[in-house]
């Protein structure tokens, strides 16, 4: 199977630029755009990832856990990279697990035993010595010592701090933000180097540590704006241009619109949004956009594909009505780039013959265009339907619609009027009269055998109340485009789009795959 991966040089330049000169970023673009794609291409570039030590971290999988335990949860996610780096401890940092850190793990794996003591203390009355309750706790002090020992020794000590992850992932809510696990992965992250040019080992240069807090938009309110209040809440007291835990780069990835309508429905419309989300980010939002790459990769792709004689003969035909109705509803966020990996598992062999017995039908070529776009969108019609009934066009792109609005009704009223064609044989070129009230269209055309495929010729387009078509359709001299009695827009052709779907549908014409 081929992979539609799209490589994106220009905005790896663009964002490397941001990241050179910015420690806090604020990643914006629409839900499926790419952004996590972008990201992890980014930094596991050749020419990038030596730089950089990246913890890509996703707070969505914290859904189910209780608002004061999602920070809690984002630490332990961070010692668990640390961990799967691998990274190594020297004597001197083991010398540095206070007493206070290690009382903290012991507690919680000893629980029981401290309760034990505590309760036994407690239930003593004024006449009983307190010798008994002293004893219990003489032996919580001595396995303590142990404990405490063991945990700074050189060897073991990863199997230690193993240890207390698994502890704290069941410990919910118990510890603050800035605490001694949060001062140990400062340190962990401190003390991170590479050596660059190993013919000179005083030649080193320090990679730069990055948080990535991905899909923050996708999480409870409640959950969103606790993650973001605790990095707040630091750069205020820090007073600084610095980052929690140490981190050379904290990078929020989200759709700022998104957070934007998440705070104003949380605190109000009158609350300073811009003066919140400010904190954030160092200079600017990063918004991020792909749609140009985007649209450049699928006309690859499809160029690719077309190679095979079979697929060329039924697509070639209808290549460039598919990158013009792609980069429709790429650039009205319709489809993303989550849609279009779809493209990898369509059949481009498949013919109408094979779901339909019916041979002329596979010469239909706008019903391979509906095939393939029902596929982009996960074989969700209504998704599709919805995509054809709002399209939308800038200034630009609008000068050039009559260039094709002629073309796209050409084979779009063969679908629209499907039960014309399946009666009309071989050979013939006849004369034919759509009507939909609903649409407030008539559509004067002539069927036509065209070869190797069924095209149409369409003579006028004239409103539903109108008595008689016009006698004249004059030629455009420069795009040949006939100009008829009823002007007929896009949103015209998406509603003709959605008829057609639906006829296709009714019949049992859509393939499904």
């Amino acid at each position: 199977m081929e992979e539609l991966s799209i490589y994106i040089e220009d905005l790896y330049n663009h964002f490397k630029s941001h990241l050179d000169n910015n420690k806090r970023i604020l990643f914006s673009g629409p839900y499926g755009i790419g952004k996590t794609y972008f990201l992890r291409d980014f930094f596991q570039n050749e020419n990038i990832e030596s730089d950089y030590n990246v913890f890509h971290l996703f707070p969505v999988n914290y859904q189910v856990s209780n608002n004061e335990d999602i920070f809690e949860l984002i630490k332990i996610d961070i010692l668990y990279h640390i961990l799967g780096k691998g990274w190594g401890f020297e004597k001197q940092q083991q010398e540095k697990i206070s007493k206070t850190l290690a009382l903290q793990t012991y507690t919680i794996s000893k629980t029981s035993s401290a309760f034990k003591a505590i309760t036994q203390i407690l239930s003593l009355g004024k006449s009983k010595p307190i010798t008994e309750g002293a004893d219990e706790l003489e032996k919580i002090i001595t396995s303590f010592s142990r404990y405490y020992k063991e945990l700074n020794e050189e060897e073991g000590s990863l199997d230690k701090i193993k240890e207390f992850a698994d502890i704290f992932e069941k410990k919910k809510g118990s510890i603050y933000e800035f605490d001694n696990i949060t001062q140990l992965i400062y340190e962990l992250l401190e003390k991170q180097t590479t050596v660059e040019n190993q013919t000179d080992e005083t030649d080193t240069k320090r990679k730069e540590n990055v948080l990535i807090i991905d899909d923050l938009d996708r999480i409870d309110p409640e959950h969103i704006f606790r993650i973001l209040n605790v990095f707040s809440a630091h750069f205020d007291i820090r007073n600084e241009d610095s980052n929690k835990f140490g981190f050379d780069k904290v990078i929020f990835v989200c759709d700022i619109e998104n957070i934007r309508n998440i705070f104003f429905a949380k605190y109000g419309f009158n609350t300073d949004f811009n003066g919140y989300i400010n904190k954030f980010f160092s200079s600017y939002i990063y918004h991020f956009e792909n749609k140009t790459e985007i649209k450049e990769t699928v006309e690859k792709f499809l160029d690719r594909k077309l190679n095979n004689k079979e697929i060329h003969k039924r697509y070639s035909s209808i290549k460039e009505d598919i990158i013009e109705f792609l980069g429709i509803f790429i650039d009205s966020d319709k489809i993303n780039i989550r849609h279009l990996k779809n493209l990898e598992t369509f059949d481009f062999t498949i013919s109408f013959f094979d779901y339909y017995r019916r041979e002329h039908i596979t010469r239909l070529l706008y019903w391979h265009l509906i095939n393939l776009l029902l596929k982009i969108f996960n074989n969700d019609l209504a998704k599709l339907k919805g995509a054809f009934s709002n399209l939308k066009l800038d200034n630009n792109e609008l000068r050039s619609l009559d260039r094709r609005k002629d073309r796209y009704l050409k084979g779009i009223i063969l679908l629209a009027d499907i039960e014309k064609v399946n009666t009309h044989f071989q050979g013939q070129k006849v004369d034919y009269l759509y009507k939909n009230r609903d649409l407030d269209l008539r559509i004067k055309y002539s069927l036509i055998n065209a070869g190797d495929y069924f095209w149409s010729d369409i003579q006028d387009i004239i409103s539903f109340d109108s008595e008689e078509f016009s006698s004249e359709a004059n030629a455009d001299p420069v795009y040949g485009i006939k100009k008829f009695t009823r002007d007929i827009s896009l949103e015209d052709i998406g509603r003709l789009f959605v008829v057609a779907i639906s006829e296709l549908d009714r019949k049992g014409m859509l393939v499904r795959k």
